[in-house]
């Protein structure tokens, strides 16, 4: 368990349902590998009216049909693109994962059926194409999303010797027990500190505006995209 300790797999999902207003909602799951517990964030959209929130605090989720003598549990190898997840009588669609994620399929390709190993393939090739239409829906919903992918390109170009972001990712992910995807304000720039991010370029001030969530919280899983794997 300790080799596990603070690594969480993250998956983008849609929420399967018959009600117009809900297919446009995101649901960030996070999967922890040390105790095999799930939570679901959902988070807010800027202009829609959806406040989102924590969904699910840390739980193991049983799956449907399995029996309340014998319950199984939902596993990494049950993730992946494309994959159903049935919570609590509600249906989830896995539409996207994150690079961590990508990486421990790749590892731990035995955990994964022929379905799953297929869908990292053509998630990559995906990757490699012109933007989603998920992206572009994102950009639709909030402009500043196209401001927010223009500074990253420009950081990843211009701005020298930054840390991993397996690093920064797992630094911030201590101090965040619900995966939420975001850290008080004062949390942020004392772990940006700790890890040596110049917080005071004037190109990584403004990615820290474009991440911030009201007054006191920053979305880091938004920042540390903007560093290299």
């Amino acid at each position: 368990m300790l080799v596990n300790d603070n690594k969480v797999l993250r998956y983008l999902a849609s929420l399967e349902s018959p009600i117009p207003e809900d297919k446009d909602r995101r649901f960030v799951f996070s999967y922890f590998l040390a105790t095999d517990m799930i939570s679901i964030f959902e988070p807010p959209v800027r202009n829609s009216g959806i406040i989102g929130g924590k969904y699910l605090g840390r739980t193991k989720v049983v799956k449907p049909h399995s029996s309340v003598e014998n319950p199984i549990y939902y596993s990494p190898g049950d993730f992946f693109i494309g994959a159903m997840i049935e919570v609590f009588g509600h249906r989830f669609i896995i539409r996207d994962i994150d690079d961590y994620a990508l990486k421990y399929m790749e590892s731990n390709a035995a955990q994964y059926s022929p379905e799953a190993l297929s869908s990292i393939q053509d998630h990559i090739r995906k990757r490699e194409a012109p933007a989603s239409e998920l992206e572009n829906k994102q950009a639709e919903v909030d402009p500043g999303v196209q401001e927010l992918e223009a500074l990253i390109d420009t950081i990843q170009k211009q701005v020298k010797d930054l840390p991993h972001r397996d690093n920064i990712c797992e630094a911030f992910q201590v101090h965040d027990k619900e995966a939420s995807g975001y850290v008080d304000k004062e949390v942020f720039f004392k772990t940006c500190g700790s890890l040596n991010i110049p917080v005071d370029d004037s190109l990584i001030k403004e990615l820290i505006r474009l991440c911030r969530h009201g007054e006191d919280k920053i979305n880091y899983y938004n920042f540390i995209r903007a560093f290299s794997d």
